[in-house]
């Protein structure tokens, strides 16, 4: 499950990398050359287990779903919930309900619109897919993942936000301007879940989560869309959780890992890179 920004060629430039908890907020700034740590922000959030996160194209957070209850229990809900947070003004804003409650499902951003996909509805899966329109603040029904999953990460390259993972090696890709659903040509060759995604040098990077057994991941693949084939990268030095924070900046991917949001990922040139986020106690703030 997660979300992945995709802006290739793009020159260096402040993005927001996110941590969330279930009872707090931490924002944490950084530079995607340097990973220089800015501030962080925190609140008391309505976050739900199971809900899910990105960042909208002009920086705000915004969240979705969620289970209604922290205990998984036989008729137990999803949230349809919406909500924003923005850094700049430490402003949070409810928005209108998705049209599908929905819990550890897939997030991508292309353009003004956000793509909330498949994921667990109550005690049973959905196919059910929907996209916010950032500008007219509205929810729609797309065409729906013909096979469902849970916890499936999700980037967005060439107009085609690839699916990966969840409970299938299949790999699905949905094409905007069609707005049709389609199966790519190539298979992870492990059943991963909570990993990251990112657009790579025009293909689909996927890595770190772990296997259906619930072991880490220390693998890195790489999938040329245009070749239709799938490449090993370097391992990671780490294993780790990765929804929702996975940036890309065409030749540079960059992941906060999700346990506590202290360490920052960098893929570059085909190899990994650690870098420690250090939050100074005086940057807190409440929003």
């Amino acid at each position: 499950m997660g979300c992945c920004e995709s802006s290739p060629g793009a020159k260096a430039k402040l993005q927001h990398a996110y941590h969330l908890s279930n009872n707090s907020l931490q924002i944490t700034h950084f530079d995607l050359h340097t990973g220089e740590f800015k501030c962080t922000f925190a609140w008391n959030s309505p976050l739900r287990p199971g809900a899910q996160y990105c960042t909208l194209p002009n920086g705000p957070l915004f969240v979705t779903g969620g289970r209604t209850s922290h205990l998984r229990r036989p008729g137990a809900q999803s949230s349809n919930s919406a909500a924003s947070f923005d850094s700049a003004t430490g402003e949070f804003r409810e928005k209108p309900n998705m049209i599908t409650g929905r819990e550890s499902h897939a997030m991508a951003v292309e353009g003004r619109a956000v793509y909330s996909l498949t994921g667990a509805n109550g005690c049973t899966l959905t196919q059910l897919c929907e996209r916010w329109d950032t500008v007219e603040e509205e929810w729609e029904p797309i065409e729906a993942l013909p096979e469902a999953r849970t916890q499936a990460s999700a980037c967005v390259v060439r107009q085609r936000i690839y699916l990966t993972g969840g409970q299938s090696l299949r790999v699905q890709f949905f094409y905007i301007p069609v707005g049709q659903w389609a199966v790519a040509n190539f298979k992870l060759p492990l059943d991963l879940r909570q990993h990251g995604s990112a657009e790579y040098l025009g293909g689909v990077l996927v890595f770190g989560g772990v296997r259906a057994d619930g072991s880490p991941s220390l693998s890195t693949f790489w999938f040329s869309t245009r070749q239709q084939r799938m490449l090993q990268k370097s391992s990671m030095p780490a294993g780790a959780l990765f929804p929702c924070h996975c940036l890309s900046a065409g030749d540079t991917v960059y992941a906060c890992e999700q346990a506590n949001g202290s360490m920052l990922f960098v893929f570059w040139q085909d190899r990994w890179v650690l870098r420690q986020l250090l939050p100074n106690k005086a940057s807190l703030h409440n929003g």
